[in-house]
């Protein structure tokens, strides 16, 4: 992640507080925190009366619905191509400068 969030991720972020705060005028609604992805973890101690099997398996499908949803959205982004043309344009300029100091080089010794 980087450094500064970015304007997305800020209206991602506002919109799940949006109906985080819906949710809590309409149901009984808590967050609690889960280790991801089967992670095991000492900290994890499920609210009083919360099966921790239960809490998992949520957890689980969220995870698996999430990575759903990023895969379709990798699928049909163009950021793959973006940077292999950011990577092609630097091994061009690395090239152009070998080439330059090479002339350089050349002329130096002529």
């Amino acid at each position: 992640l980087r450094t500064q969030p970015s304007l997305e991720r800020w209206l991602l972020w506002q919109q799940l507080d949006d109906l985080r705060r819906e949710l809590l005028t309409t149901c009984d609604l808590a967050f609690l925190w889960c280790p991801s992805h089967g992670k095991e973890s000492d900290d994890f101690r499920p609210p009083s009366g919360m099966d921790p099997s239960l809490i998992r398996e949520f957890n689980h499908r969220a995870d698996t619905e999430a990575t759903r949803w990023r895969d379709a959205a990798c699928a049909v982004s163009m950021r793959g191509e973006w940077h292999a043309k950011v990577a092609a344009a630097a091994k061009w300029s690395d090239d152009v400068l070998a080439m330059a100091a090479e002339v350089a080089d050349l002329y130096m010794r002529n």
